[in-house]
């Protein structure tokens, strides 16, 4: 589907920002239509951050960091175990201890303890003399466990970014999705959070802004791994903090990177993060334990890093076999058990799945089948389910309407996860399918391709395309562009790699052959005949071909021209 823009005030704000047409209808296609609003997108000025104490609760909440820090007493930075958890963890326990904190630091085991603050975890935090308990990525809807803490004398910070329920713990809750919180930009990561934290702890310190700037490294890489709007305050901590990430003197962030094959050739990408560094540390907390990932991050010794980063790398290579053989057994079940021409929704459970993985495979169903889709683990008569959804089915409030059925839940309009007793889980089913037939239409389950602009064969050139990276970093609320070109030559069509993907070679207005790729198209590609004229959409970019710069175009769909 074409997104809609005006031709005339393409033309003007082209004309207005010395850029093409073609990245100025994208920008038109992303909202930002006057040229002042566009420079403040397309600029990198951390001026644009906004002041942490705009945030609700900022102030008490400083206030508390200020007095343990200046009493000397025991503070706990209390995370979570996915990628963004343990990175605002590894930020604070650094700030912290550069302030001279006395910090250490938990995250729950996912099997053992599970998401979030648990009344174990503060007693344990009390028995061992800990005064400030200062949760990152969790606690805004641990009411009980907080008035445990306090009623212990423990004081409590929340920094977090779920959505809260209707009442807040006894404590200063920095969350900008709050409903009380007038914070102009609602899609911090928890690790953005924090950031703010240690900011507005800066500010009152008189730190030089530069010293907090030194952690984007760890704010971009969990922003990135969280799939947060790349946009407002998001965007800043990505722009600035990629090239923090191939600068960074962390220990533990090189060895990551070395392991990985990440930032050899310079700065790394959203890509790059999000495929080959996030995975490794989300795989600790998903297959074993987090706190391997954190030790990594917070490390400071070089032989311990690496053979850390190795350690995760393993982790993440079970969590990719473990992964498979879910998705293989779920994907199995959807053919023999589910109806999908009467079913939106799709709630598949089973025991013998790892609850580790069942959300990356949740996500790859609705990849798939373009519906909303919960995936539930099921062991000693307990059922940890996770879910991942599309839009215009807001996951977070459906699984509201389901609270009878459900033990506990968390999450967004995106992705959640909850406690479910297997005996509920066909209720819970049909219940999701009943509020999805009011909320999703048939459309609504079929994947369409929005196209960000029409260009033709011959504006597929090297300064075109690259001027597109004026626009990054690419990913959810600014995603990659999408173009489409018609009317080209196929020139060649075939299948490579395993045979899933398909290689294909275009002409076009004489101005020679572009190349591109089609993955998961193998089958598709069997349908295309060498000569057909064809309109296709894809994302381009450029990259380096041993030494040479070219054009590649990644395919996302081909239609190809009646002959008739």
């Amino acid at each position: 589907m074409m997104r809609e823009s005006d031709d005339q005030a393409a033309i003007d704000l082209a004309e207005s920002l010395n850029m093409s047409v073609m990245s100025s209808r994208i920008l038109l296609c992303r909202g930002i239509s006057d040229p002042v609003t566009a420079r403040v997108f397309l600029g990198n000025d951390l001026a644009g951050l906004i002041d942490p104490f705009q945030m609700r609760d900022m102030n008490a909440a400083v206030d508390s960091v200020e007095g343990a820090l200046d009493s000397k007493a025991r503070i706990r930075v209390y995370g979570d175990y996915d990628v963004d958890g343990v990175c605002a963890t590894a930020l604070l326990v650094r700030a912290l201890r550069g302030v001279g904190g006395h910090v250490d630091w938990h995250i729950p085991h996912r099997l053992d303890e599970g998401y979030g603050l648990n009344e174990d975890a503060i007693r344990q935090a009390h028995a061992q003399g800990v005064s400030l308990l200062i949760t990152v990525d969790c606690g805004s809807t641990a009411i009980a466990p907080i008035s445990l803490a306090r009623e212990l004398g423990m004081d409590v910070v929340v920094t977090d970014h779920h959505r809260p329920g209707t009442e807040l713990p006894d404590a200063p809750v920095l969350n900008p999705v709050r409903a009380d919180c007038d914070y102009p930009f609602t899609d911090l990561a928890g690790v953005g959070v924090a950031f703010k934290l240690v900011s507005a702890i800066a500010r009152r310190r008189n730190i030089p802004p530069d010293r907090e700037l030194n952690f984007l490294d760890l704010v971009c890489l969990g922003t990135v791994a969280d799939v947060v709007p790349l946009i407002g305050e998001n965007r800043l901590f990505v722009q600035h903090g990629l090239p923090r990430l191939a600068a960074s003197k962390k220990t533990g962030i090189l060895a990551l990177m070395e392991v990985a094959g990440v930032g050899r050739n310079g700065t790394p990408g959203v890509r790059d993060v999000a495929f080959g560094l996030a995975p490794r540390i989300n795989a600790a907390g998903r297959m074993e334990d987090a706190r391997a990932a954190v030790n990594l991050l917070l490390a400071r010794d070089r032989a311990r890093a690496r053979e850390l980063a190795a350690e995760l790398s393993e982790h993440n290579a079970a969590r990719r076999a473990e992964e498979q053989r879910t998705l293989k057994k779920a994907e199995s079940m959807v053919i023999r058990e589910r109806d999908l021409a009467s079913e939106k929704v799709l709630v598949l459970g089973s025991e013998g799945w790892h609850p580790g993985v069942i959300g990356i495979v949740a996500s790859r169903l609705v990849e798939r089948h373009h519906r909303p889709t919960l995936l539930v683990a099921i062991a000693d008569g307990v059922g940890k389910g996770s879910g991942r959804s599309i839009s215009g089915f807001n996951l977070w409030e459906h699984l509201r309407e389901c609270t009878d059925l459900l033990e506990r839940f968390g999450g967004h309009r995106y992705a959640a996860g909850f406690t479910i007793h297997p005996k509920n889980l066909d209720r819970f089913r049909l219940r999701m399918n009943d509020l999805a037939d009011g909320s999703l239409t048939a459309d609504d389950l079929v994947r369409s391709i929005d196209i960000d602009a029409e260009v033709g064969f011959r504006d597929l050139t090297i300064e075109t395309i690259s001027e597109l990276e004026r626009l990054s970093p690419f990913g959810v609320g600014n995603p990659t562009p999408v173009l489409v070109t018609r009317g080209m030559q196929l020139a060649e069509a075939r299948r490579v790699g395993d045979g899933s993907h398909v290689s294909v070679r275009v002409r076009g207005d004489g101005r020679g052959e572009q190349t591109g790729i089609w993955f998961g198209a193998g089958e598709l590609g069997e349908g295309l005949v060498v000569g057909n004229k064809i309109d296709m959409c894809y994302r381009a970019r450029v990259e380096d071909w041993r030494g040479e710069l070219r054009v590649k175009l990644v395919v996302e769909d081909i239609a190809v021209w009646d002959n008739d």
